[in-house]
């Protein structure tokens, strides 16, 4: 008697292992590059907000009038923000005529740096009534080396401040 030999294979070839294995690290592979585009989107995001942050303490002072103690004898006329490209920090000086001491140095953003350089002064408000001899600006903060985006913070003439937007260049 002759019996009929059936084989029956439990499990995976190899094969079809590589194939699954290469499929799952191409999903990976995509979800990484995805996260990293989130992340240095986001600390980019970040980076602009507290620009934007310093700018509305600077004017919180020149609108409330608060001097320093360099200038206690002298008219507080106003607060200006230099920005530095060389040394990558703010330089926030209150204007006491005749001298302007001083305040305070803040670092850019670690990593990131501002297009051009640019003067913010806001100035006090003169007998009750607010004063601005501004023009507009826009500040531009990007990634150091970046080209493809960049935050765009900009200052009005009577002195609002904008959200810290996202501006992507084609």
């Amino acid at each position: 008697m002759h019996t009929a030999s059936v084989s029956v294979h439990h499990g995976f070839t190899l094969i079809e292992l590589l194939v699954s294995v290469a499929i799952m690290m191409l999903f990976l592979g995509v979800s990484v590059a995805g996260f990293n585009q989130y992340n240095e989107t986001q600390s980019l995001l970040h980076a602009g907000k507290e620009a934007v942050t310093t700018l509305r303490k600077v004017q919180k002072s020149a609108l409330s009038g608060e001097k320093p103690a360099d200038c206690s004898t002298s008219p507080l006329t106003g607060y200006q923000v230099l920005f530095d490209l060389y040394s990558y920090q703010y330089q926030i000086n209150a204007i006491c005529d005749p001298s302007t001491p001083s305040i305070t140095y803040i670092p850019f953003p670690a990593g990131y740096e501002f297009e051009e350089p640019a003067i913010i002064r806001f100035a006090t408000p003169v007998r009750g009534i607010g004063a601005s001899s501004m023009e507009t600006t826009t500040l531009h903060l990007r990634k150091i080396g970046a080209t493809d985006r960049h935050i765009a913070i900009t200052i009005d003439d009577s002195g609002s401040i904008s959200d810290a937007n996202l501006v992507e260049i084609p």
